[in-house]
Parts: C-alpha cells; sequence; structure tokens
C-alpha cells in the first residue's frame, strides 16, 4: 500500500474519534487527540484503510463500506469485514508469515486494526513497472496451493465461511452478470458459470488473490484484502491470479511472453503444491473461467485501471470470445497462454 494525499488528519472525524478512544484503551496508540493522524492508503475501492499514528506507533486500519468505490452502483454487506479477520485468522495458523497480524477487532463498528507493514510493497506494482519475478510467482503458487490444500473438505470451515451472498454480491454480479449483459451473445454462458461457481464449495477462497493483494519484500510474499473469502470453488482464486497476469502482459505488451512464463510458474507451482488428488476439480474449468475474468476486467464493474487503450481492449474481447467454445480442459494455462502471446505479439506490431 502506498500513502494517497496526506489531508490534515488532527481534524479527526466522529467515527475516527470513537477509533481512536478505543484504540487508545487497547495500548495501540497514545498521545492526545491532536497527535493522532489518519492517513488514508491506496486500495480502498471497498473499505476505507488508514495508517494510524501517534507519531511513534503506527497500525492500519480498515473499516468495510456499504457502497463501493466505482463508477456504477455497487453495494455489498459490510459483514465481510468479520470473514475478513477470520480468514487472516485461520492463515494465520497455518504459516504467521504469510498475513499480517491482527492486533484487534471490532465486530460492532466492523474495522479491524493489523500491523503495519513497513517497507513492502504490492507485486502488481512491480509487475507493472516490468520487474518480473519468477520466485513472487512460485510463491504466490505455493501459498494459495497450501491453503486450498489444507482447507480441502473442511466441514467446519463450510460452515464459518457461509458467505455466498456476499460472494454474488462482490463478485458473481459485477464481474460475470454485467460482463454478460454487455456482451449478450454469451449472456447464458456468464449465468451458468456464476451458478456453477456458487455451487461447487471445495475449500477456502480468498477471492481477491491478485497481485495487488500480495505485499513482498526480499523471500517474504504476505497476503492482505480477504474480504471477499468464502468456503468455495478454488479455480476462482487460480483464475483470478492469472488474469491479472494475463492483462499485464498486453499492458506491456512488448514483455507478453516473459508475463506467460510467470503464469506458468505460478500455474505449476499451485499444482505441485496442491497434489494431483485434486487437481480435476480444478483443471476443467480453468479455461472458461479465466477467459470470462479477462473480458469482465474490461466490461465489469471493476475494470483495471491500467487499460485504457481502447484498441486493447477490443483485442481482450475478440480474443475472450474466439476462444469461449475451445476445449481447454486439459493443459488449459499453457493452450491459452501460447495462443495470447500469439495475439498480442500480432495485434499490436499492426498497431
Amino acid at each position: 500500500m502506498r500513502y494517497l494525499d496526506d489531508q490534515n488528519k488532527n481534524d479527526l472525524t466522529e467515527n475516527q474519534l470513537k477509533i481512536t478512544k478505543i484504540l487508545r484503551r487497547e495500548g495501540l496508540l497514545n498521545g492526545q487527540d491532536k497527535s493522532i493522524r489518519f492517513i488514508p492508503l491506496s486500495g480502498g475501492v471497498s473499505s476505507d484503510i488508514f495508517l494510524v499514528t501517534d507519531g511513534k506507533s503506527k497500525v492500519v486500519l480498515k473499516q468495510a463500506l456499504e457502497k463501493l468505490r466505482v463508477r456504477d452502483d455497487w453495494y455489498a454487506d459490510v459483514t465481510r469485514n468479520r470473514f475478513e479477520h477470520e480468514y487472516l485468522r485461520y492463515v494465520s495458523k497455518l504459516d504467521k508469515t504469510i498475513v499480517p497480524e491482527v492486533l484487534y477487532f471490532n465486530d460492532e463498528m466492523g474495522f479491524f486494526v493489523m500491523e503495519y507493514l513497513d517497507d513492502f510493497r504490492s507485486w502488481k506494482s512491480d509487475l507493472l513497472n516490468k520487474k518480473l519475478s519468477k520466485k513472487y510467482a512460485r510463491k504466490a503458487g505455493e501459498i494459495l496451493g497450501n491453503i486450498h490444500r489444507i482447507s480441502w473438505n473442511d466441514k467446519e470451515l463450510f460452515q464459518k465461511f457461509d458467505t455466498t451472498k456476499q460472494f454474488i454480491q462482490l463478485r458473481v454480479d459485477p464481474y460475470f452478470y454485467t460482463a454478460g449483459k454487455k456482451n449478450v451473445e454469451f449472456l447464458k454462458l456468464f449465468e451458468q458459470e456464476g451458478k456453477r461457481l456458487i455451487q461447487h464449495r471445495k475449500c477456502l477462497v480468498h477471492g481477491d488473490y491478485s497481485p495487488k493483494n500480495l505485499l513482498v519484500k526480499n523471500d517474504r510474499m504476505v497476503i492482505i484484502d480477504s474480504e471477499v473469502a468464502w468456503y468455495g470453488d478454488p479455480t476462482f482464486d487460480v483464475c483470478f491470479l492469472l488474469n491479472h497476469l494475463f492483462l499485464k502482459a498486453i499492458y506491456n505488451d512488448e514483455l507478453a511472453p516473459d508475463y506467460m512464463e510467470l503464469a506458468s510458474e505460478f500455474w505449476d507451482t499451485y499444482m505441485e503444491t496442491l497434489g494431483k488428488e485434486h487437481l480435476a476439480d480444478i483443471e476443467r474449468y480453468v479455461g472458461m473461467l479465466l477467459l470470462m475474468l479477462m473480458i469482465a476486467r474490461v466490461d465489469g464493474k471493476s475494470p483495471v485501471e491500467y487499460i485504457t487503450d481502447e484498441r486493447k481492449k477490443q483485442i481482450i474481447r475478440t480474443f475472450v470470445k474466439t476462444n469461449l467454445g475451445e476445449d481447454f480442459s486439459k493443459d488449459p494455462v499453457q493452450k491459452i497462454s501460447n495462443i495470447w502471446t500469439k495475439t498480442i505479439l500480432e495485434e499490436c506490431r499492426r498497431g
């Protein structure tokens, strides 16, 4: 995360004054109100995210928003803050180094406080700036594979993360149904995939597993922003991450083959970590879901902000529509990445 414009945070809102009082009581802040600052952090589309400091101590506060900060109207249940907290708690028991430490949780006010990870950066910033690390691609695959494998068929988690309502609000409706309505020839396919996702509940899913939400520093990678956490379809997490690598390949089109190498590294490590016994539940769905997410991040309610070139948007649409009916049930990532690389190199050179 990075700082946004630092406004004068000595003038605290009523909500911030309440939170300050609580954090002072919990021993997370010291000093008078006039010394406390709430500094907005980037990434706050669905939540208010602040670096809260008294000049010495630094913590990160996250509070879910009912209306998300996007162009279209998009509302979601704020109880997702509770499930984000529960996800971080669960994963910390598996490996406390891959999530930030949660310092305080307040269910009534819908916020939690976690450690501030100084000097960490998002993997997204590396990727956009053409810093392509296979090490981080493999790390992302290993982390996700372990979480999925360990939580597979866990009846307790199935009940605890029964958040299908939130998943529909935050993913199925704004991604699949919205994109389908803008590409009506495939609307039925999008609707069918949305229904399949809802019914295919196998393990604990992050729901927003993207380079933006993977912070890196040296050999460490940390997961954040798990508010879409759901006991559901593991294919969604896999394709969500792959999709961002595919889209960045057309953003920095001259490096398309290199981004596809990262996609292969991620996928191969994920498969190896997850184990062969679960792959059949994932591999056959990857192709269609990946293609749908590509067009969803152009025509859905949350388009990626870095693809602004209308010609590139049209290349994505055409690529998806051309390949949606193809059979990618075996070796989907390699097959699609080969076609995507060829498409990018041909179409972008033509421009």
